[in-house]
């Protein structure tokens, strides 16, 4: 007879084989295995169109590779390093987008977008990592890659090593489908205004935020994140997130005093309405004009607003940014007027949504 086996080892050995293990190399998969691809590729400040070596990112397994993230490491913040990608011909951007637009914000697990300590020198976190959970997987046939390009938009000075990861699985019982769901994004990034400009209104134009495929695209979400900088201290704001510098000061007054508005090519808002007098007052007792406060617009957990919504061939989102000259801000910790030296804040914007393609 058959001796029993506890229940205790069932649970372990269940728990072991759910967990599939992670290849490398030339690793033979198997089903269900997960896979991480990854490439390096350093990037000068201000170059544009970086390419990389694509022998670490082909999918060489022989069956479907369906990639469900990709990660994004850096030195610095992701409002520095924009990337465009392809799979064969269908683009997964419409341009270069920050990287940290992609994905959503892990607030709970303190992901390093809205670590406190996080600045644009990277004096905070030596390596973050954004990570793009695409709405749906790609799927990658044998022998192919999505193909990566990468800008340096030149906040910084300094140089910028980036790693670039696809994680997936192995599909071996699976063959390629006629079909499939292709992720697409596209972005938009303001003009900066710094401490001796006047108060800046910035209008993106009909060929950033737009639908450049001959195809409808699902639009999931709308990301919007400043970039703020001092003199002494370049930092980032994302949503109502960002470090404390000034005892969380000049992140407050700006998410509070940057204003907002976004509508579609058919005229229909997705963001704005009450009221705003003179820069940096709101009036929500009242629908009259169309900006609202940063803060408002986007949801601060994920500096996002959902949108659902279909974009058709040639369509397009407009953003109006509304911009402060910031000097001193108010401290509400300490509740005094605090000096800021030599601030500037730039808006980044991007859409995210998927389409269905023939590969």
């Amino acid at each position: 007879m058959a001796q029993k086996q506890p229940i205790e080892d069932v649970r372990a050995y269940m728990t072991q084989m759910r967990q599939a293990p992670v290849l490398r190399g030339d690793d033979l998969p198997r089903s269900g295995d997960l896979v991480h691809l990854s490439a390096n590729v350093p990037i000068q400040s201000g170059a544009q169109g970086v390419g990389v070596s694509l022998d670490a990112l082909k999918n060489r397994f022989g069956h479907p590779l369906a990639v469900h993230e990709i990660h994004f490491g850096l030195s610095t913040v992701g409002a520095v390093i924009g990337v465009n990608l392809t799979y064969k011909k269908m683009p997964l951007t419409g341009n270069f987008v920050p990287v940290w637009l992609l994905g959503y914000p892990d607030i709970k697990a303190n992901e390093p977008e809205d670590s406190f300590a996080d600045t644009l020198t990277g004096t905070g976190d030596p390596d973050r990592t954004y990570v793009w959970k695409l709405p749906t997987p790609v799927l990658v046939a044998p022998n192919e890659a999505i193909v990566p390009s990468f800008t340096h938009f030149g906040q910084l000075s300094t140089n910028e090593q980036v790693r670039v990861s696809y994680v997936g699985r192995v599909l071996t019982r699976q063959k390629m489908p006629a079909k499939m769901q292709v992720p697409f994004a596209s972005a938009w990034i303001s003009q900066p205004v710094g401490p001796k400009s006047t108060d800046l209104i910035d209008t993106s134009p009909a060929t950033d935020l737009f639908n450049s495929l001959p195809k409808s695209v699902l639009v999931h979400r709308i990301t919007g994140r400043l970039v703020l900088s001092t003199k002494t201290d370049p930092q980032l704001v994302g949503g109502a997130y960002g470090p404390a510098v000034y005892g969380e000061a000049l992140r407050v007054d700006a998410v509070w005093k940057c204003f907002v508005r976004i509508w579609d090519s058919i005229g229909d808002v997705i963001v704005g309405g009450g009221n705003h007098g003179s820069l940096g007052t709101y009036d929500p007792s009242t629908v009259l004009s169309t900006r609202i406060p940063w803060r408002l617009a986007f949801d601060w957990e994920t500096d996002s607003v959902l949108v659902n919504q279909i974009l058709p061939p040639g369509a397009f989102y407009t953003v109006e940014v509304e911009l402060p000259s910031i000097g001193t801000v108010y401290d509400y910790l300490n509740q005094a007027a605090t000096a800021v030296p030599s601030p500037s804040i730039q808006a980044q914007i991007g859409f995210i949504g998927s389409r269905e393609e023939t590969p």
